[in-house]
This record gives C-alpha cells, sequence and structure tokens, in this order.
C-alpha cells in the first residue's frame, strides 16, 4: 500500500510576508500478519508492519533554514505485535413453541504491541507531516465480544436469529506519561 502527496503552497504569515512550502512524499506500507491456531481453541495472531516514508522538499523560503532540501530522503519504522483470542459457547435448550434455545458466544481477546524510537528524519516527519510515530510505545489491548443468539423451528427448518452483540474493548499504553488506560 502507498500513498503520494505532492504539495506546493504559497500563504502569508502574520506579518503580511509570503511564504512558500513544496516538497513530495511517498508512504510506503507492508504489513505481514498470519493466524495459527495452538491447542485446538486458542488463535495466536503475530504481525509486523513495516512503513517508509520517501521525502524530497524543494529550497524555498519556508525550508531553507528548517529542513534539508533538493535531496531525496527516506525513514522508516516499524511495530510489532501479537494477538491471543478464543471462543466461548454456553447453551440453554428450551422447548418453548417455536423455540429450541439460546447462545451465548464470548470472545476474549488480548494483544500486545511495541514499537522503538525513532529519530531519522524527524524534521522531515514535522515540516511535511507524513511518517510514523517517533515515539517508543509498548501497549496492551484487551477486549470482550459477545453474540447472543436464538434458534427457532420454522416450517420444519431450524433458523438462527442473532439478536444482539454487546461488546467491550480498552488498551493499556504503558509508556504513556498520562492516560494510560
Amino acid at each position: 500500500n502507498s500513498n503520494f502527496t505532492n504539495l506546493n503552497q504559497r500563504d502569508k504569515d502574520t506579518s503580511g510576508a509570503f511564504f512558500n512550502k513544496k516538497f513530495m512524499t511517498s508512504d510506503n506500507f507492508l504489513s505481514l500478519n498470519f493466524s495459527q491456531n495452538i491447542f485446538r481453541y486458542f488463535s495466536f495472531s503475530p504481525r509486523v508492519n513495516y512503513r517508509e516514508t520517501w521525502y524530497y522538499v524543494f529550497n524555498t523560503n519556508l525550508s531553507k533554514d528548517s529542513v534539508a532540501t533538493e535531496n531525496f530522503e527516506r525513514r522508516g519504522t516499524y511495530d510489532l505485535g501479537v494477538n491471543f483470542q478464543t471462543n466461548l459457547y454456553g447453551t440453554f435448550l428450551t422447548k418453548i413453541g417455536n423455540l429450541i434455545g439460546f447462545r451465548h458466544v464470548m470472545t476474549p481477546s488480548i494483544g500486545f504491541g511495541w514499537q522503538p524510537k525513532f529519530t531519522e528524519n524527524e524534521e522531515l516527519r514535522i515540516f511535511t507531516g507524513s511518517g510514523g510515530f517517533s515515539s517508543e510505545r509498548q501497549f496492551m489491548n484487551f477486549s470482550l465480544n459477545n453474540l447472543f443468539q436464538m434458534k427457532i423451528k420454522q416450517n420444519e427448518q431450524e433458523k438462527k436469529i442473532e439478536l444482539f452483540n454487546l461488546n467491550f474493548a480498552s488498551g493499556y499504553d504503558f509508556k504513556a506519561l498520562t492516560r494510560k488506560l
């Protein structure tokens, strides 16, 4: 997956002087993940994401003092993670009219992720607004998805009806200074 940006911006600052901002970026993304069942009942899903941004900043009155210009530059970032989940089933069988029974499917999930700190070409990321996160991140996410169903008999055939979903999710950032949860 790739995104290309070509920006040529001319504006006035607060004093009325013109400034020019001109650059090209290409954001390229690569994601590798797979899901593997372990112990028959658990799903194990590791992932690796890589993002590489290519920069070319033209020499203008705004860029000449703040970033390297007229050169192709690159910035690469990556993150790693793993997710575990399983399904738990509960059934309540009954014979009331056409109603055969109820089923509750719970899917608990927990995941962990990590990204190291990146400082390469940070000034280009700030100048263009394009490129991966710079700070180190260590996080955990968890969720519990609930699906409620019922089964009825209709014209001698069984029919499954989804009643509703009730989902809960949150996360915890180990490296955040505030609002970790």
